[in-house]
Order: C-alpha cells, then sequence, then structure tokens
C-alpha cells in the first residue's frame, strides 16, 4: 500500500453524462463499471448487498454480472490502492477552460446515495435516456456510487497547467494517473506541481517578453504538447526555408512521419518525425532509418530529420540523417522567433 499523495485524473462522465455538478455539491469522485455481483437481486436502498466494494474487499471477477469487465476492475483497484489521502484528483473541463482540482478524504462504496434524483434530473437535462437495453437504471446508480470522498474542491485555470499535464487529460482515457516518464516526473512528482500550483494566490504564467534562453526553454518545456510540437516544429522549418513548403502530415497512417518539405518542383526535400519522449540519439537515428526505409525514396539528397524536445544527450556534427535534441530545437526556434506565431503564444515577443 502507497504511503505518498499522488495526482490522478478521473473525468466523470459517466454514460457520456456530465456530472461536475454533483462532484462540486457533495464533494466526490465516482468510479465506473460497477462490480455487481452475479445472481444478487438489485437492492438501490442497500448496494453493498449487491455490489462488491472493490476498495475494501478481495473477489473473483468471475463472480460479478460483467466478467468481461474484469481489466477495467483490475485497474480500478489497482489505482485505488495506489490514491491515499491529500492525493489530488484532477476533473479537467476544456469547455470551460477550468480544471477541478479535488483534494482526496478517503475511498467509501456508498449504500444509499442520495443523489440519485439529482443524477437522473441530470441526465434528463442533457437529454440522455435513464432506461435502455444496454444500460438501465441498476447501472446508471451503480455509477454514481463508487467514490472518494473529497476535503475540498478547488478550481484551476487549464492554460496555467504544464503542457504534459493537459495533453494527459485530454485523451480517451477515463481514469489515470498523472505523470510523464520522458522528464522524469511520476505521480508523486504531479501532485508537488499541482500542489503548489493551488498554493500560489496569484497562479499566472509569466507572460513579460524575454530574451532570456533559459526563460524561453522553460516557457516551452511547460507549453508544448506532441501533437502542438509537430506544428511547433513543421513553423521552424518553414521559416528557415521559406523557398520550400512545410506541411504537417502527423496523423493515423502518417507511415511515422509528421511533415514533410517539398521544393518549388515538388519534390521531397526532406521528411520529418517529432517525438516528445527523451529518445536517446540512437533512438533517434534510428527512427530517420525507419522512415527512409517506409518511404522508399530514391533521392540520396533528401534530409532525414528526427525531432525529440525532451532529448538532452549531445549530438555529433551530421549532416543527414540530422538529430535536433532540445539545444539545437532550441537554437533554431530562436533564430527565427521574431517571425513565430508561437513566440506570442508563450509570451516572449
Amino acid at each position: 500500500m502507497m504511503t505518498k499523495p499522488i495526482a490522478f485524473l478521473i473525468r466523470c462522465k459517466p454514460q457520456d453524462a456530465d456530472i461536475i455538478e454533483l462532484v462540486k455539491e457533495h464533494k466526490r469522485v465516482f468510479l465506473g463499471y460497477p462490480p455487481f455481483k452475479k445472481k444478487v437481486p438489485f437492492n438501490p436502498e442497500n448496494i453493498k448487498s449487491c455490489m462488491f466494494d472493490i476498495g475494501n474487499e478481495e473477489f473473483d471477477y468471475k463472480n460479478t454480472e460483467n466478467p468481461d469487465w474484469g481489466r477495467q476492475y483490475t485497474t480500478h483497484i489497482h489505482l485505488i490502492n495506489d490514491v491515499t489521502e491529500n492525493s489530488l484528483v484532477l476533473v479537467p473541463r476544456p469547455e470551460l477552460g477550468i480544471c477541478y482540482v479535488g483534494t482526496i478524504d478517503k475511498w467509501e462504496l456508498i449504500n444509499k446515495p442520495k443523489w440519485i434524483k439529482q443524477y437522473k434530473q441530470l441526465r434528463s437535462s442533457q437529454k440522455l435516456l435513464w432506461d435502455n437495453k444496454k444500460y438501465d437504471e441498476q447501472y446508471h446508480i451503480g455509477d454514481i456510487v463508487q467514490s472518494w470522498k473529497l476535503k475540498k474542491v478547488d478550481e484551476i485555470p487549464l492554460f496555467i497547467l504544464p503542457g504534459w499535464i493537459r495533453h494527459s487529460l485530454f485523451g480517451r482515457q477515463t481514469t489515470g494517473r498523472i505523470k510523464n516518464d520522458s522528464l522524469g516526473i511520476d505521480m508523486y512528482k504531479s501532485h508537488e506541481i499541482i500542489l503548489n500550483l493551488l498554493k500560489d494566490k496569484t497562479p499566472i504564467r509569466n507572460f513579460s517578453k524575454t530574451d532570456d534562453k533559459e526563460e524561453i526553454r522553460k516557457r516551452l518545456i511547460n507549453f508544448l504538447t506532441p501533437q502542438v510540437f509537430e506544428h511547433f516544429i513543421c513553423e521552424i522549418l518553414q521559416l528557415r526555408e521559406p523557398n520550400c513548403h512545410w506541411w504537417h502530415v502527423g496523423g493515423s497512417g502518417d507511415g511515422g512521419v509528421d511533415c514533410i518539405g517539398f521544393n518549388k518542383n515538388g519534390e521531397v526535400i526532406s521528411v520529418v518525425q517529432c517525438k516528445l519522449q527523451g529518445n536517446s540519439v540512437q533512438e533517434l537515428s534510428e527512427l530517420c532509418s525507419n522512415m527512409k526505409n517506409k518511404f522508399l525514396l530514391k533521392n540520396d539528397k533528401i534530409i532525414y530529420i528526427a525531432c525529440d524536445f525532451y532529448c538532452n544527450e549531445k549530438v555529433k556534427s551530421t549532416d543527414n540523417p540530422e538529430i535536433w535534441n532540445q539545444d539545437k530545437i532550441l537554437n533554431e526556434f530562436l533564430k527565427v522567433k521574431s517571425k513565430s506565431v508561437y513566440s506570442k503564444r508563450i509570451g516572449i515577443d
């Protein structure tokens, strides 16, 4: 059992319903995938009689009504074991520009939830069904009884969170630990970072103009996410070589390439892959080799570039492939920063 508080995510949107009002009013966050006991009648007046308490008792998922949810049960059990008192849970609401941050008190399976009627009304107001063949009243109620009680709920503007945290909030996962292995930040360190942001009475980022290289480096680390990084590199290349055309092509089926450069004749001059993973120089070189093999371009003049802003390893000077570590990317950005839209976004120009 862990003893240090962590930072973690819970989306709190059961079956597409936004229940942030329940979170704020009742000071609770909720886990889905209710483990109802097999062949035991549902009793909303006594939930513990018909549902396993995954936070306080062992059970075999084969003895639940939904044994195919075994993986989700295991994931939730491991998370519950990691979460301690004073852990911080993030509930993002990007449409409001806010991330709610709850301070954990304790885990509870609510035996007779008093907010059933309120949840039903919320679903109705959001034009969501209460009863259907796939998900009936039993399971809707099951979505709002597995919970952590919160000591308090704070709000924090999304824009002051570091990019690597924002990125972790906007994926498809409904729960997860907040961390960044590439930066060496575990779920305990992320707790410290978020706690410090909450303690700051005026948590506004520094957007003053600056030419200080280390301050610019710091702002980029806080700003960049994997998707933004691809566009950032593509813009640097376009500004560096204005007589060529640089297209961002990252996405499903991109063949491992994020940017492609063309000359005025439409001939490919360079292909680029962008990573925020803390790859080694050797790993980045291998990425270039993979791009070359996949593209099968028979032009020896094509430049293969691999970029990783989290790579701090020194790079020996090479013409092809080009390996862009953090220092190289920062230096290339500084050369074009007066023309870059990203200078405005991070407030340096």
